[in-house]
């Protein structure tokens, strides 16, 4: 028994010293990669339920949450601000 707890000890070392190189590896953004003023852009793909790509080329503006779970997690991400729209079910927080 003591060997087994060994061995995965020294596998959950590996992986984490492999974790750590691997995050050592990534380059730093810089600051002459972002024009001065300006916020990166950071474009994402989504696929959507119909199976279309949807490209968000900025950060949603507003957001419509169709599930109460979702909603609390708006709330606690401190994102009320932008939420325009809830369903029915949501009677958390309430504020709503």
């Amino acid at each position: 028994m003591g060997r087994r707890y060994y061995q995965l000890g020294l596998l959950n070392l590996t992986f984490v010293i492999m974790f750590g190189l691997l995050v050592a590896c990534i380059p730093p953004a810089t600051e002459e990669s972002i024009p001065p003023g300006e916020a990166p852009v950071l474009s994402v793909d989504v696929i959507d339920q119909a199976g279309r790509i949807v490209k968000m080329e900025k950060v949603p503006e507003k957001i419509v949450s169709l599930a109460p779970s979702n909603t609390e997690i708006l709330y606690a991400l401190h994102l009320e601000e932008k939420l325009v729209g809830v369903t029915e079910y949501c009677d958390t927080p309430r504020q709503l």
